[in-house]
């Protein structure tokens, strides 16, 4: 009789032993499915770490920034995994007035100049640095530059590559796809674009230095009135007044 109640014991720790190896398995398969990069479908993913990017039969580039001219080029991505290799090649979104903001890994927001060229080198936020993301659907995204009304464009040319902005229409090299970073996902919640509200770090950054309590006030008024980048004009009209008057 002893043998028989050893033997059922010995049963149910095997069967313990069982079920833990397969709620192991399962956490594994669940972490290998849980992709750390995914495409951007709606506006309201547009936050975080991001990559702007193309694919085609050849082989993927995204945007990033050359380190020395501080200027937007094109850099080679992973066709198959999609997920950046250099933090160049990452931007950080964040949302103004509707619009989106890039801020490079140098800090520096990315700005297009009047002629359509792409570089990083400001760290206050004009209408140059302002950006609206065209979702047209099935993943692509159109880049809109505010100062220049035009898109952000892929040229080629022979072997060459280039990227500016120059196109007043949605052509097939103005399409864009946008990687971000899966903890960043804000499913089930409203929009940041139906709900905007900035903070102060977000008004010092964008005005480039410390703020008094007076100016942080202005400033998000100015903000929930939507004329936030004139008053970052007559703010720094001001300093200017300050420091040589």
């Amino acid at each position: 009789m002893s043998m028989r109640l050893t033997f059922k014991g010995d049963k149910k720790i095997q069967k313990k032993k069982k079920k833990n190896t397969k709620s192991l398995q399962s956490s594994l398969e669940s972490a290998e499915n849980d992709p750390f990069w995914t495409d951007a479908n709606e506006l309201n993913e547009l936050e975080g770490p991001a990559v702007i990017y193309k694919i085609d039969d050849d082989a993927g580039v995204s945007l990033g920034i050359e380190e020395v001219k501080e200027s937007c080029v094109l850099l080679p991505l992973d066709k198959v995994s999609l997920e950046p290799e250099l933090t160049r090649q990452v931007f950080l979104l964040s949302i103004l007035n509707n619009t989106i903001l890039l801020k490079s890994c140098l800090g520096k927001y990315m700005s297009c100049s009047k002629s359509g060229d792409l570089y990083c080198t400001q760290e206050a936020v004009g209408s140059q640095e302002q950006w609206i993301a065209e979702n047209l659907g099935s993943g692509f995204w159109a880049w809109k530059s505010v100062s220049t009304k035009k898109y952000l464009t892929l040229s080629r040319e022979k072997q060459d590559q280039a990227i500016a902005c120059v196109s007043d229409t949605v052509i097939p090299e103005a399409k864009w796809r946008i990687r971000v970073q899966t903890r960043f996902l804000k499913k089930n919640k409203s929009s940041l674009f139906d709900n905007p509200t900035i903070h102060s770090r977000q008004l010092e950054s964008m005005a480039g230095r410390k703020l008094s309590t007076d100016e942080k006030k202005t400033l998000k008024k100015a903000f929930k009135e939507g004329v936030l980048h004139e008053a970052l004009l007559d703010l720094r009209v001001s300093s200017r007044s300050d420091k040589y008057g």
